[in-house]
């Protein structure tokens, strides 16, 4: 049996971003604005009892 995620939380440096997702979902997009300048990033799925695992892959694009 797979981790059962029920949200995926996405940081980057100050700012927290939750998305709900359930069993059929196959990925998650947030888009925000930040700030020029390094940030540090770190992206989770968490389970219904919050246990968060960290998410093996995430893609970062800069769109206009």
């Amino acid at each position: 049996m797979g981790f059962p995620v029920v949200k995926a939380q996405l940081t980057i440096g100050e700012k927290h971003f939750t998305e709900s997702v359930d069993e059929n979902t196959k990925g998650v997009t947030f888009r925000v604005k930040l700030s020029k300048g390094s940030q540090r990033l770190s992206a989770k799925l968490v389970d219904a009892e919050g246990r968060s695992l960290d998410a093996l892959y995430v893609y970062v694009t800069k769109s206009d």
